[in-house]
């Protein structure tokens, strides 16, 4: 996590959401099940499976992208997630025409167009390089600015159609009310509940503002990842509260998230023992998927795991049993598995058992379909790339994110009442930084250095 020094304390006036009803479209079971007609069972599963994909173009003969290919030509899974590369502890971006380039092919070679994904939490620049550098969630909500927020699903929207993505794996609905949550913190709102459910329908809304370039919207991670002290990529983390606090607090923002019209929800890998007493995680739950999220908060979109490959699950299910169980939990897409044919493989053997039936196949299969045509995929499934550089190269988008990034400067601590802070010729400022030498903690260096003329800075 990057520590740094702040300089002043902005106060702005919050704007305030107006509740609603869902805006989601209903699913048109008789359209969807026509959709599926020419799909077998084993193709139903398969679409229900999105595997982990990355922006760049390996040679043809690279064992990744052989396997890759593999995947979509003979098993034909349901999609893939644009995930980034990571170097040196570093997240490489990928490049905008090498990306929609392979994205392209990718589509030209399924048999059934693929839903793309990506985890645009801070827009497209959370992945893809060239694109506006959109500051964490937090720093929007510490600004009190919804208009900028729902500014941000606009361009996350527009960004992400124009790279061949028309899944986006935000916003981030978590309450961050745990300071040693140590995988959410800043990609959270907040820590209020009321607020975040606010910035969640403002970037719903606005992520959903053109219709003509649909692209679905998913809250995370249900029922809520803030209150906890573990990473779910390493282990299981837990939400250990009880049932009316979780209600009144980490379930907020999921209901404004369902009421403003998001097409999808992920699930954390915790366990939640006010809702599963048996201490399944809430990704392998019928009590929390079906029993909480279905039944109770009324939600019927995409019910979608968070990634399969997390030590959260991964270091207790096997692939295939993971499958299983999430989708007899109520989970619709599974996301990323290590190796989608195991889990195809035993889903299969689970219907042909009976322990799972055709039907609740189908549920899930119709969701996935209805979200195709939703998007447009089934009318066309290319991106044109002569358009790319004109939809990401938007000076107002660019400004955008420097204004809330000057919002979002928050005074923490001045005990000696040194601010507002007046640069001098003897100006000191000691930066603290996780790492000196970090690209984030290059990026701040050069942002002081810019702002603040003849500052000594010294980094420790």
């Amino acid at each position: 996590m990057l520590r740094y020094a702040v300089l002043c304390l902005l106060l702005i006036p919050r704007m305030e959401a107006a509740p609603a009803k869902s805006k989601r479209p209903a699913p048109k079971a008789k359209a969807s099940g026509s959709l599926l007609a020419g799909l077998s069972l084993h193709d139903r599963i398969a679409q229900m499976i999105v595997v982990r994909g990355y922006g760049d173009y390996p040679s043809r003969t690279n064992p990744e992208y052989r396997r890759f290919r593999r995947w979509i030509e003979e098993d034909h899974v349901g999609g893939f997630i644009v995930a980034g590369r990571i170097r040196n502890g570093n997240v490489i971006p990928a490049q905008p025409y090498e990306m929609v380039t392979f994205i392209n092919q990718m589509q030209r070679l399924a048999k059934t167009p693929l839903l793309v994904a990506s985890d645009f939490e801070r827009g497209a620049s959370m992945r893809v390089a060239n694109t506006a550098q959109f500051p964490y969630q937090m720093a929007f909500e510490a600004g009190h600015d919804l208009q900028a927020v729902k500014q941000l699903g606009e361009a996350t929207a527009r960004e992400a159609r124009a790279l061949g993505v028309q899944w986006v794996f935000a916003p981030d609905a978590d309450v961050n009310n745990n300071p040693d949550n140590p995988i959410i913190n800043v990609r959270s709102f907040g820590e209020d509940p009321g607020a975040v459910a606010a910035d969640v329908a403002a970037f719903t809304e606005g992520a959903h503002r053109d219709k003509d370039r649909y692209v679905l919207v998913t809250a995370k991670h249900f029922p809520g990842h803030g209150d906890t002290a573990e990473d779910s990529h390493m282990q299981l983390a837990k939400l250990d509260q009880p049932k009316e606090r979780i209600e009144s607090l980490e379930l907020v923002p999921f209901r404004a998230a369902i009421q403003h019209g998001a097409d999808a929800v992920m699930t954390a890998h915790l366990s939640v023992p006010a809702f599963e007493p048996q201490g399944l995680p809430a990704t392998l739950s019928p009590n929390v998927l079906t029993g909480l999220l279905r039944n109770e908060l009324h939600f019927d979109g995409l019910v979608v795991t968070d990634a399969l490959e997390m030590q959260g699950i991964a270091a207790q299910y096997s692939q295939g049993d993971a499958a299983v169980k999430a989708v007899e939990a109520g989970a619709d897409v599974l996301l990323m598995p290590i190796d989608p044919e195991p889990c195809i493989k035993a889903l299969m053997a689970a219907v042909t058992s009976g322990r799972i039936s055709r039907e609740r196949i189908d549920r899930s299969a119709q969701r996935i379909m209805t979200a195709k045509k939703r998007t447009g995929l089934l009318r066309n499934r290319l991106v044109d790339v002569n358009g790319l550089t004109d939809e990401l190269d938007a000076a107002a988008t660019g400004q955008l994110a420097q204004q809330v990034a000057d919002r979002a400067v928050t005074l923490v601590k001045d005990d000696k009442h040194q601010f507002p802070y007046v640069p001098t010729a003897n100006t000191c400022l000691v930066l603290m930084n996780e790492y000196t030498f970090t690209q984030r903690g290059e990026l701040l260096t050069n942002e002081l250095r810019r702002e603040i003329k003849d500052l000594k800075l010294y980094l420790v």
